[in-house]
């Protein structure tokens, strides 16, 4: 191909490219419009899940595989990820999962798509690269860690580019120009710009080979050196165990957790050193032998997660996120073991670590797939494993988290709480039966919350600690707090029925006539009486409440009114207090 043909044909690929950012920000600014009016597709929660997903995922797939696949393979593997996106999306979206909130499953699963495919896509690309089913294992780290460093950059690149459009619109604003901060915040425009500017720079990056190669290769080497410090910190937490024994490290309540993450750095860094495996020189050989530790390593921090959630799991039944955090585990296992005998057998060169990569990319490629998808699906593991402990009496009904069903596991738990209200199951059916039918009776969450207090409710929920058994003046009691005039936060159990809160009474000004200090949660409200009698909220105590025991002496009534520890200052003829903000005593 001459230097004319090579031209035309990059020309091609960059309008390819910049034409299929054009029609994704097209077509995810139609969806958001539509979202807004709440008109089709966004009266169908599944199929609007399942357009977003696939205007998300299919184009991104696209502008990496074009010009990289061969014209066949690129058109059959177009097609498929957006099917396969539309599938998941669909999925995810019929179960009604938007609705459980951030860092929840929902936000989960929707952060598995793009990994799934990503991975998939790896694999796809390497495989049409070597022209073979299984590619090499130095073909598949070129083609994944390229696209890695191509995200990265890419991703840095759009930061710059909206930061530079905010501080135009910032700089025009200053002069009363507010054109440029109108436009950009406009959904016409931010949505299509984005979705152009990602294209374009993934083009540039994939255009600027030896740029991304001298990225990726100072990412990986800066990324190497760390493994000695994880070798470190790993080896030292394994030898504590056996003096400390595993009993804290259940009681922490999140060591799967921590495990987990642990055990996915070991493997990324490990990764890092190793790379292709023919090309890494071995001029250090503290990095050598603490990669060979590393893979020795992996194995007893995975047995330690899958042992503590197993406990988990034997003590209080599956829920999403320990489905989850059992497809993490078969993952972290299937390198880990391939790690460890790679390390047996051929010592620190690690031979056999490329097949484990390629066996383990294909079996978590595998796992992400089956958790999103009926197959696996957390919410409806957890939901059928909760009801059967249920329905069997291993958990009692009076126990047994019915708002899981209800708000936290989708259309299956929906489905499942239906069946129990018509049809339960097991020797406890009646108990179940009562015990649903007494939450229909009860209020809604924030129903009683917000009804007025009273008199009545004052004198119940308010805790006069000192003087003891002493009743708050009636005048307090019966006053409307709700309608009071504007000042300091006022405690809920003066204003909201179901609030509770402790006072007690000191007198702090000398005049004979006792404050009234109250203690909630929020901060610590003092009440006095003005010249007319009536009960005003005076001041509030807002440093040092964090001190415990602070806290604990307030709400006991433990006080000695004293002078102020520091005078005030008179400035400019007004009167300046100095407020103390450390938990200090005063010198003895």
């Amino acid at each position: 191909m001459d230097q004319r043909m090579q031209f035309f044909y990059a020309n091609r690929i960059a309008a390819a490219r910049l034409l299929i950012g054009i029609v994704q920000g097209l077509a995810l600014y139609l969806l958001h419009e539509a979202g807004l009016k709440k008109s089709w597709p966004a009266d169908q929660p599944d199929v609007l899940r399942a357009l977003s997903t696939a205007a998300g995922m299919t184009p991104f797939f696209m502008v990496l595989g074009i010009g990289n696949l061969r014209w066949p393979t690129f058109a059959i593997w177009s097609v498929v990820i957006g099917l396969v996106s539309a599938g998941l999306g669909f999925h995810a979206g019929h179960q009604e999962m938007d609705r459980l909130g951030w860092f929840s499953l929902a936000t989960i699963l929707s952060t598995s798509i793009p990994v799934f495919l990503f991975i998939v896509n790896a694999l796809v690309t390497g495989a049409d690269s070597d022209r073979r089913l299984i590619a090499t294992f130095r073909t598949y780290f070129e083609v994944t860690w390229k696209h890695v460093t191509q995200y990265v950059l890419a991703s840095l690149f759009i930061g710059l580019f909206w930061g530079l459009l905010w501080l135009a619109g910032t700089l025009f604003n200053a002069i009363h120009v507010d054109v440029v901060s109108t436009t950009i915040s406009k959904s016409w425009f931010w949505i299509p710009v984005t979705c152009i500017v990602s294209s374009a720079a993934l083009h540039l990056t994939d255009a600027q080979a030896g740029l991304v190669r001298g990225a990726r290769s100072l990412l990986l080497n800066l990324l190497a050196w760390l493994l000695p410090v994880m070798v470190l910190i790993g080896g030292g937490f394994l030898v504590a165990l056996f003096f400390t024994g595993l009993d804290p490290l259940w009681n922490t309540k999140r060591a799967t957790l921590s495990l987990i993450i642990a055990s996915g750095l070991l493997i990324l860094l490990i990764n890092a050193h190793f790379q292709d495996g023919i090309s890494q020189e071995e001029r250090f050989p503290v990095l050598r032998y603490a990669r060979f530790l590393a893979a020795l390593m992996l194995a007893p921090l995975v047995v330690l997660a899958a042992i503590g959630l197993g406990l988990r799991i034997e003590q209080h039944g599956w829920t999403p996120p320990r489905v989850i955090g059992v497809a993490c585990i078969v993952m972290l296992a299937s390198h880990a073991i391939g790690y460890a005998l790679a390390a047996l057998r051929s010592g620190p060169a690690l031979r056999y670590l490329p097949m484990t990569n390629i066996a383990s990319a294909f079996v978590t490629a595998a796992g992400l797939l089956a958790l999103l998808t009926p197959l696996a699906d957390p919410a409806r593991i957890s939901v059928d494993d909760q009801i059967a402990r249920l329905e069997s009496g291993r958990v009692a009904p009076e126990k047994f988290d019915l708002a899981f069903l209800e708000r936290s596991s989708g259309r299956y738990g929906k489905d499942a709480y239906e069946r129990l209200k018509t049809n339960p199951q097991g020797p406890n059916a009646a108990r179940i039966s009562a015990r649903i039918e007494q939450l229909a009776r009860a209020p809604k969450p924030g129903a009683v919350a917000n009804s007025p207090a009273s008199a009545e409710t004052r004198a119940k929920n308010i805790t006069v600690t000192k003087p003891a058994g002493t009743a708050l003046p009636a005048a307090f009691l019966e006053k409307d707090w709700k309608s009071a005039p504007s000042g300091p936060a006022l405690p809920a159990c003066l204003t909201q029925s179901t609030y509770t809160c402790d006072a007690f009474l000191v007198d702090l000004v000398d005049d004979g006539r006792p404050e009234i200090v109250t203690i909630d949660p929020i901060g610590v409200t003092i009440f006095a009486q003005d010249a007319e009698g009536q009960w005003v909220a005076a001041g509030q105590i807002l440093q040092k409440l964090f001190c415990p025991e602070v806290r604990q002496a307030l709400k006991a009534g433990d006080v000695q009114p004293l002078q102020p520890r520091f005078k005030d200052l008179e400035v400019a003829g007004e009167r300046l207090q100095v407020v103390s903000t450390a938990c200090l005593r005063p010198r003895r």
